[in-house]
């Protein structure tokens, strides 16, 4: 009796080797880490405090986890669990927050509907090298207030890398 599996491999590595097998079996991604995510959150920060706001700043890996989080004194509690969905929503979405919000205000109801995520302003996808690797959000104050202190963040960390 032939094992059907290992027939199918068997001719598949003649033909294209195990190498080729492997790199259309297994997807290689990238992902910001903990410290870059801790750069990014300081530069935002740094913003926040320039413009004397109080923000809660989150960075979510490219899976959209949680991996770094910081509230300034004096930012509101709620800002906590929104800046995370915020961050979360930009991974799961591949656009600003920002995008989905002005999709609800012009009557395109459905983005309410989707799993996971939020139709607020506030969150940005961290981009390199044309693939998205990470989120970082910020909440505790005005749409362009949470995003200028997200766009400090991610030119900070890509200025390290």
């Amino acid at each position: 009796r032939s094992d059907w599996s290992s027939d199918v491999c068997s001719s598949d590595l003649g033909r294209r080797g195990r190498a080729n097998l492997a790199d259309d079996m297994v997807v290689h991604s990238r992902s910001i880490g903990a410290a870059g995510a801790q750069l990014a959150i300081e530069a935002a920060i740094a913003e926040a405090k320039a413009i004397d706001r109080r923000l809660t700043i989150a960075v979510v890996d490219a899976g959209g986890e949680l991996i770094a989080l910081s509230r300034m004194d004096g930012a509101v509690a709620v800002s906590i669990d929104s800046a995370i969905v915020k961050a979360k929503t930009v991974v799961r979405t591949s656009v600003a927050s920002s995008v989905l919000e002005t999709m609800l205000n012009e009557g395109n109801y459905s983005v309410a509907l989707m799993p996971g995520t939020v139709a607020m302003g506030g969150g940005v996808p961290i981009l390199h090298e044309g693939a998205i690797i990470g989120g970082i959000a910020a909440s505790g104050d005005t749409v362009e207030t949470d995003e200028r202190a997200c766009r400090a963040g991610i030119e900070a960390f890509l200025a390290r890398i």
